[in-house]
């Protein structure tokens, strides 16, 4: 199934509002303590999910986001993240590539077992940076 920008904007759209500072925050740490194996998938689960059963993509947006965030930082740790509309575009690139393969059943809501996806792709991703910030 092909995700276009209109099936990807109208959920993000519906989104009900930005994520608090703390929230943010508590996702980007959640993001980083996976990717460095500190933690294991559920706590970013929970940290998105609250409780849920399922996430929406909108919820899948801020989990990309704050990956985007965070592998800028690790990147460069002087630069500051791009401001989000700027950011907004790539975050928008990396979505088309992720929920195709995050959300197996295409009805835009994601469970607990597809998000195993997210995260293979996420440690994948996490490995390239690593390696290409270590040459």
């Amino acid at each position: 199934r092909e995700y276009t920008s209109d099936h990807l904007m109208g959920s993000i759209c519906s989104h009900t509002g930005e994520r608090s500072g703390d929230s943010t925050t508590k996702l980007l740490d959640a993001t980083h303590d996976y990717c460095s194996d500190n933690e294991n998938l559920d706590s970013l689960w929970e940290v998105l999910a609250r409780g849920r059963e399922q996430i929406g993509l909108d919820q899948l947006r801020d989990a990309v986001e704050a990956a985007f965030q965070l592998f800028v930082r690790k990147r460069n740790p002087k630069r500051r993240v791009q401001a989000e509309k700027r950011s907004a575009r790539y975050v928008d690139e990396i979505m088309r590539e992720v929920v195709p393969l995050v959300d197996k059943d295409g009805n835009y809501k994601v469970s607990r077992d597809e998000f195993d996806h997210y995260g293979k792709y996420l440690k994948v991703q996490w490995k390239l940076l690593q390696t290409d910030l270590h040459r």
